[in-house]
């Protein structure tokens, strides 16, 4: 059988169970992966052709792969692609299935080369995270104002307003008591989280209320928090309504030494945090006692980790999707010798905090028309980027070392 098919039932959890009548039942002979490439003019949906045959006798069996690598192709472009000419935006290869491997996990296809160095990786783990390590951020539901719930609400609201989110301003506007506040908790975004660093200054804050805020009375205590919610009835459709948050999460996820890990990225993005630090379900939160957080840092931010995630866990065009199943699946290597890897992230978010103090003294100074003043603080941005790159570097090639690639297993990392 030939069927044209969204290729995403490789990757997400709704595919498991092709996924696995595949794997019982039959043997894909030919695969082609048209990339972020939109093939269909009237179909936003990103496809791949897989020809199959009935075949019990494949516990292991090799594939022929054709793969657009390219962002954009013509239409002549794909036509050349099915009959398999040259061309530099493709690439034609064998990959190889295991069956065992495709029942419970996603599926990536690699050429043998690349899966050579990921099965050397895989080799040398030594440390598999546990479920309750990794846990998904906070999922508000409601929490702005948006045209749609300014429809219901009418136009005494404005888009923007917050409902379980505030702002700085409505924060400090509001007047919340002390024992208000401890409902309400700093909340971050990708304006603060970057990779390795996250900037401890938020500029939004969370009402943060589980399932127990259902009764209608559960917030008589906190009458500030209450009157503001009262005012968002119409549009709240939490599952704890009226006053809780749809999905609170395990609370300490939030808190203490913890990786902050995005979901959708351009490159894998872990965050080191060492304060209260509530994220929307667009991260994932790290926490485990059994690694040094700092060293972890390290690891997951290196290129081999990068790597191992493109061909091995969920990719959306060029976007890499780091779910908690890609999360639980890293190959991680732990060692007890870490402190080189944990001075190296010391330095790292030290160069991170300064590049912050100094953008601001920056805009200081361009607000003063401080030429000279200017200057000097660009210049000291450039250096301290510089020295994060450096660092950057050093850690890849250590991350190599620990995984014991030679140079030319090097070079196939480095260029996917």
């Amino acid at each position: 059988l030939s069927y044209i098919l969204p290729h995403k039932f490789l990757i997400s959890d709704f595919g498991s169970g092709i996924r696995g009548f595949l794997a019982e039942n039959k043997a894909v002979e030919s695969l082609l992966h048209f990339g972020s490439n939109l093939v269909f003019e009237d179909a936003g949906i990103q496809t791949m052709i897989y020809i199959i045959s009935r075949d019990t006798n494949n516990e292991e069996y090799k594939i022929n792969i054709s793969k657009v690598i390219d962002k954009k192709i013509s239409h002549i472009e794909a036509n050349d692609f099915l009959h398999k000419v040259k061309n530099e935006k493709f690439e034609y290869f064998i990959s190889t299935i295991n069956k065992s491997k495709m029942l419970d996990s996603i599926i990536n296809f690699s050429n043998e080369n690349i899966e050579i160095v990921l099965d050397k990786i895989q080799a040398q783990q030594n440390f598999v995270f546990e479920n309750k390590e990794i846990a998904n951020g906070i999922d508000v539901h409601q929490d702005f104002v948006n045209q749609s719930s300014k429809n219901i609400l009418g136009d005494s609201f404005n888009i923007g307003d917050g409902i379980f989110n505030l702002s700085q301003k409505e924060y400090t506007q509001f007047a919340f008591t002390a024992s208000e506040k401890k409902l309400i908790k700093p909340f971050y975004t990708t304006n603060e989280l970057e990779r390795y660093w996250g900037n401890k200054e938020n500029n939004l804050w969370v009402i943060y209320t589980n399932s127990s805020y259902k009764n209608q009375n559960s917030l008589d205590n906190y009458p500030n928090i209450k009157n503001h919610l009262d005012k968002f009835q119409s549009v709240i459709t939490s599952d704890n309504k009226p006053y809780g948050l749809h999905r609170s999460r395990d609370e300490k996820f939030f808190n203490n030494e913890k990786i902050i890990s995005l979901r959708k990225c351009k490159m894998p993005t872990f965050a080191y945090t060492d304060f209260d630090c509530y994220v929307s379900q667009t991260y994932f939160s790290i926490q485990t006692n059994r690694l040094n957080m700092k060293f972890l840092t390290a690891l997951l931010n290196s290129k081999l980790i990068a790597f191992w995630l493109k061909n091995k866990g969920k990719m959306l065009g060029d976007l890499y999707q780091v779910d908690k199943e890609p999360l639980l699946n890293l190959p991680i290597k732990d060692i007890k010798d870490d402190e080189s890897f944990i001075k190296l992230v010391d330095e790292i978010l030290e160069a991170k905090q300064k590049i912050k103090d100094y953008k601001i003294l920056l805009d200081e100074a361009l607000k003063n028309d401080n030429f000279d003043r200017k200057i000097k603080l660009k210049k000291e941005l450039i250096t301290l980027q510089n020295h994060i790159n450096e660092i950057d570097k050093e850690i890849n090639q250590k991350v190599y070392e620990l995984y014991d690639l030679s140079e030319d297993e090097i070079k196939i990392v480095e260029s996917n």
